[in-house]
């Protein structure tokens, strides 16, 4: 061999040798970034146990990505809290939008298939994925057309997504109360007075507690669900833009201040499921009023 090409080997061995992006460190980065995401997650998850003010941000953005699931929310939140309006590199790029220079992608997790477990269970494997938020980005061409919001049609919504009867037809006098949920008749009882938006937040609180109550018949209790009923409430006043008075939103219970972990992201999740469940109900219904008012069509 001359000279030359062991000159040429040896070239070849360095650039294997400290090749910046080889298949086994990306691996390693990879499964780095996984941790970094998890943990992150966790830690959040951990703040807002004791943290209110933080667990009402989440909330917030839960109602603003009703897609995502509460560990994505957890990962939205702590990577960007501001966050609006969030899509991945193609998508944006497929609007006709760009990343503005220097900008860091928002980490989320999604579903990349299942796998079999050592011991026989089936577990579901996840990958991290980029996503950008709209203020991230250049050259946006979205319509953001501000719509009068009718608060009357909304409370309708709202009560058709209820999973049990819903009686406005007596006044309760149990306080500052609008809305209850008896769980011995499986009915839900509105007060005839009190503006919209208290209304809405009561009425809300009380069919996510009847929601709370059909997902969890052979172990339920009204005192153990009011946290998380009143949590879905918020997200539910959120997502649909009615007015909060966050000085009205009482302090978690002792209990929930001392979750582990685990049991705070169980918590979240959820609040998510069930204010989810009710969100679809009411956008199926709201949905009508887009084609009420188009002539029918004369059959053919």
């Amino acid at each position: 061999m001359t000279l030359l090409e062991k000159l040429n080997n040896m070239e070849v061995k360095e650039q294997l040798l400290y090749e910046p992006f080889s298949r086994k460190q990306w691996l390693e980065q990879r499964e780095e970034d996984r941790k970094n995401a998890f943990n992150m997650a966790n830690a959040t998850a951990e703040r807002i146990a004791t943290d209110q003010k933080e667990l009402m941000d989440v909330l917030a953005a839960m109602a603003r990505f009703p897609q995502y699931s509460a560990g994505n929310v957890l990962l939205i939140h702590a990577q960007r809290a501001d966050a609006t309006f969030i899509k991945d590199y193609k998508t944006w790029k497929d609007m006709g939008a760009h990343i503005k220079e220097n900008e860091k992608g928002i980490s989320i997790f999604e579903v990349a298939g299942e796998y079999v477990r050592n011991d026989g269970t089936v577990g579901t494997r996840y990958n991290l994925k980029k996503v950008f938020d709209i203020s991230q980005v250049n050259d946006v061409r979205i319509k953001n057309a501000e719509t009068k919001k009718d608060y009357g049609r909304l409370l309708e919504a709202l009560i058709s997504s209820s999973p049990c009867v819903v009686k406005t037809d007596r006044t309760i006098d149990t306080g500052y109360l609008k809305a209850e949920y008896d769980d011995y008749r499986k009915e839900i009882n509105i007060s005839s007075t009190g503006s919209y938006a208290e209304l809405f937040k009561e009425t809300s609180s009380a069919i996510l507690m009847a929601e709370f109550a059909r997902e969890n018949r052979n172990n339920f209790s009204m005192s153990d669900w009011k946290f998380a009923s009143q949590c879905g409430s918020y997200v539910l006043c959120k997502r649909y833009g009615v007015a909060y008075d966050n000085d009205s939103f009482e302090a978690p219970p002792e209990a929930f201040t001392k979750y582990e972990i685990r049991k705070v992201k169980e918590f979240l999740g959820q609040v998510r499921y069930a204010s989810a469940l009710i969100s679809q109900g009411m956008d199926k219904e709201l949905l009508k009023d887009l084609y009420k008012d188009e002539p029918e069509q004369e059959a053919i």
